[in-house]
């Protein structure tokens, strides 16, 4: 994983690693390839979360969920609502990853 700043953060951040600045057209979506990939176990999910210091820019992404199934590497859809460009540095951090523990329903 990308970053887990403080130990009482439930999440860990998700960083852009590309090199150059991404554009995110006005009222947009956009496919961001962290170029990371998890090895999940069978009684956890990852969920996909916005940041907050990014939804205050209205930026969002759209919200997934990742499973022991999925091996790719995770791709991240920006969703831009504002009526400018945004622009996405190299190293920004983009989203978060909140692990979860499965509960068997019987």
């Amino acid at each position: 994983m990308q970053e887990h700043v403080h130990n009482t953060n439930i999440g860990f951040d998700l960083k852009y690693s590309g090199k150059d600045p991404i554009k995110l057209e006005p009222h947009s979506c956009t496919y961001i390839d962290l170029k990371i990939a998890l090895k999940i176990l069978a009684t956890t999910m990852v969920q996909l979360v916005s940041r907050n210091s990014l939804v205050k820019k209205e930026i969002n992404i759209r919200e997934e969920i990742i499973d022991v199934g999925y091996i790719k590497n995770i791709i991240v859809m920006l969703q831009n609502n504002l009526e400018k460009a945004y622009i996405i540095d190299p190293n920004e951090k983009i989203a978060q990853a909140i692990f979860l523990p499965l509960v068997k329903i019987a």
